[in-house]
């Protein structure tokens, strides 16, 4: 099926313009492909764009070569070409069928039958084509499925997992972020058979996957069903109730807050318990990067004892950092369950709080008499000890007089 579209915005790109002329001026056809035509057509914000053509990767590099845009081929092997010109990219990809897959990876052939390059494609809202002039092509009813909120295996859904398990957690992901219940059943339950072959997996995809689906607007009915198919336990090690987000949800969504992931992931450790240990766990489960492992650490550990103020805003502020800090109030107030209207306006305080330096230093204390060494940091833990216990108004000269004190 096709019908015409006014073209997206994005076409009008100067990269996406250039290459658009060069493979007309050479006879080749380009189409646009997968994410970027899906979400142009619910009124999406478009992430990066994906082009398919019937060019050969050599035909592909060269005509790039001539229209003088930076050609990386970033997957040869799969056909795949990044075209990059001032800070913009689009991949490229051959037109293509798969002759062997494993589960984990696939053999190729190039072709240059546009229905069967989209038949190897996940689901059908993934599998929508539409040309620089406006054409859509949809082969499989991924339009209405898109309507409808249908996430649908192109083929039957046991066979397009068994080329790829990370299809598994892709359809959870696409759930959470494209989907209306209910979910079909024939591919929850291929989803459930298939659950342990998730294990053969590299840590790295299967980050990758649901990082994406925590990042959704609302991923509960989606772990949900990962839990209720088994799913959830195998790429996490444990069961996690996913309800236990619904508080952090409603904040998110009262102060018009991007979804952090991980904010999200430590929020369902903490609720199952034992966080600080299974946040190790999970981190080197899916290979979180120095960086994330850090930040989850630090949310699983985060701890309150008194009520959620001013002055424990400045004290998360002081000990996490202006873009840290704020990730923990949310946690803490999620979990206390306050309410957009009582978060609102420390959330701004958070914002706009300047967070100070403690006011003296180990050269005022050698000043004093106090030797480099043990004896130092321990002073210098009591005087801030002291400056955070008073909000951090005290002064560098009552400071120093806290030390004959």
């Amino acid at each position: 099926m096709k019908n015409t579209l006014p073209p997206p915005e994005w076409l009008k790109r100067p990269l996406i313009q250039a290459i658009t002329a060069a493979f007309a001026e050479a006879g080749r056809p380009i189409r646009f492909v997968g994410g970027a035509v899906r979400d142009h057509l619910i009124g999406r914000p478009v992430g990066d764009i994906d082009a398919a053509t019937t060019a050969t990767p050599d035909e592909t590099l060269a005509l790039l070569k001539r229209a003088r845009i930076k050609a990386i081929p970033t997957g040869l092997a799969h056909g795949t070409i990044t075209a990059v010109r001032d800070r913009e990219t689009l991949e490229i990809t051959t037109l293509r069928r798969d002759v062997a897959t494993d589960g984990r990876h696939a053999v190729v052939a190039f072709t240059d039958d546009w229905k069967e390059d989209a038949a190897r494609r996940d689901f059908t809202i993934n599998a929508l084509y539409l040309t620089p002039e406006g054409t859509l092509y949809d082969y499989f009813g991924g339009q209405e499925d898109l309507a409808r909120g249908t996430v649908r295996f192109i083929g039957e859904p046991s066979a397009r997992i068994a080329e790829d398990y990370l299809r598994i957690l892709r359809f959870f992901r696409f759930l959470a972020t494209h989907g209306r219940e209910p979910a079909e059943i024939g591919a929850l339950a291929a989803c459930e058979s298939a659950a342990l072959e998730l294990l053969n997996l590299s840590a790295e995809r299967i980050r990758q996957e649901m990082l994406k689906l925590l990042a959704a607007p609302d991923p509960i009915s989606a772990l949900e069903l990962m839990l209720q198919t088994g799913v959830l336990p195998v790429v996490t090690g444990h069961a996690f109730e996913p309800v236990c987000l619904r508080p952090l949800l409603t904040l998110e969504q009262a102060l018009h807050l991007k979804p952090h992931p991980l904010v999200r992931l430590a929020c369902l450790l903490r609720a199952a318990g034992d966080a600080p240990s299974q946040n190790t766990a999970i981190a080197a489960r899916w290979k979180l990067s120095g960086h994330e492992a850090a930040l989850l650490q630090k949310l699983c550990v985060t701890v309150t004892d008194s009520l959620i103020d001013s002055h424990m805003v400045h004290r998360l502020l002081y000990a996490h950092g202006e873009a840290e800090g704020p990730l923990h109030l949310l946690l803490l107030a999620a979990e206390a369950g306050m309410n957009g209207r009582t978060l609102s306006p420390l959330w701004w305080e958070a914002a706009h709080w300047p967070v100070p330096r403690l006011p003296v230093s180990g050269e005022d204390l050698k000043a004093r008499g106090i030797a480099a060494g043990p004896a130092m940091g321990k002073a210098l833990r009591r005087l801030e000890h002291a400056w955070i216990g008073s909000d951090f108004t005290l002064t560098r000269e009552t400071l120093l007089q806290l030390l004959t004190a």
